[in-house]
């Protein structure tokens, strides 16, 4: 074997590897994250359909949606169901709960917040804001839901914070569609540069066939902070990238299946908590081994990638600790500054 491809054995080797320290005591932990968002609900039920619905979406289901993860807990599927596409709970609640979170563990007075949307390819036109309309994981125009996330990203680590749903014009205005998903009357069409901000930071990039390709971004920046600081804050954007990659890969983040407005969101925003708690078990695999991943907040790049852990739960592991557990037993406020 050549050189060249024994290194890359030896990495793909190293990333197979999980220290049994990381995943021990993970569903106790899985049940005190959920414990805050769950009790930002109304009803028990609904609080026990949280704790499932988010232990479903990292298990090692195939398709995780609502009728899948009910029957990962040996349950009827409509109960499910309803509570993710019909239940009137309140998602913005949870969704400010994740950002004091994020806040509180990743911020930084330089932190970043990045936008970024991202598209689901979808057949049909019925469901809530399914259009042919440019799907960037494609490449091309095609059928699809777009979601505009918000990502925030310090020196040490990035999370998904929060999402809404693009709903483009002909959508914005068919009164019968947006009746039919449940669309709130006081959505209306809204593009994704609607804001008019009085500063503007340039970068120049050059590109494959040797043309400029300038990118435009809105700053609060003071005049004097140095070109370097701009450079810095504008390659943050790719970290959402990665959380992305996360939440679709390992958290069922396009794996729904609703048609109604009610319904997405609801399961976005379960999947970004699901990929938030993900997350503090990565950081957390990453303290069991400081070695491997380099000084604290260090973003450089290394001839060896450091092992992620992947953490996914078997149905009959997650049902019976389910049993056990069960014996036992609307604007958004980011903070995102260490005070």
């Amino acid at each position: 074997m050549e050189r060249r491809f024994q290194l890359r054995l030896e990495e793909l080797l190293e990333d197979a590897v999980l220290d049994p320290r990381i995943p021990e005591g993970m569903l106790d932990r899985l049940e005190r994250f959920v414990e805050p968002f769950a009790a930002r609900l109304a009803s028990s039920e609904q609080r026990q359909h949280t704790r499932e619905y988010v232990a479903g979406l990292f298990s090692d289901v195939k398709r995780k949606n609502s009728e899948t993860i009910a029957y990962l807990h040996d349950q009827d599927r409509h109960a499910m169901q309803k509570f993710i596409g019909q239940s009137p709970w309140a998602n913005r609640p949870l969704i400010e709960e994740l950002a004091q979170q994020v806040g509180r563990e990743l911020g930084e007075p330089d932190g970043v917040l990045v936008f970024d949307p991202s598209a689901f390819k979808k057949q049909g036109k019925d469901s809530v804001g399914v259009a042919r309309q440019w799907c960037g994981r494609l490449g091309k125009i095609d059928n699809c839901q777009v979601g505009v996330y918000l990502g925030y990203v310090s020196r040490k680590e990035h999370a998904l914070v929060d999402v809404r749903l693009y709903l483009n014009q002909e959508w914005a205005k068919d009164k019968k569609r947006r009746e039919k998903c449940g669309v709130p009357r006081e959505i209306r069409f809204r593009t994704r540069h609607a804001l008019a901000l009085e500063m503007l930071v340039v970068l120049r990039e050059t590109q494959d066939d040797g043309t400029i390709k300038h990118d435009y971004y809105l700053s609060n920046a003071l005049p004097e902070t140095p070109l370097q600081e701009f450079a810095r804050v504008a390659k943050a954007e790719h970290r959402i990238e990665e959380c992305l990659d996360r939440a679709k890969g390992e958290a069922g983040l396009a794996q729904y299946q609703v048609r109604n407005w009610l319904g997405w969101h609801h399961h976005q925003t379960l999947s970004l908590l699901a990929t938030w708690f993900l997350t503090q078990e990565d950081r957390r695999g990453k303290k069991i081994h400081p070695g491997a991943y380099g000084p604290e907040g260090s973003h450089h790049h290394r001839r060896v990638a450091p092992p992620r852990p992947r953490l996914r739960l078997s149905g009959l592991h997650r049902a019976a600790q389910h049993s056990g557990a069960a014996a036992k037993r609307e604007c958004l406020c980011v903070p995102l500054e260490i005070t």
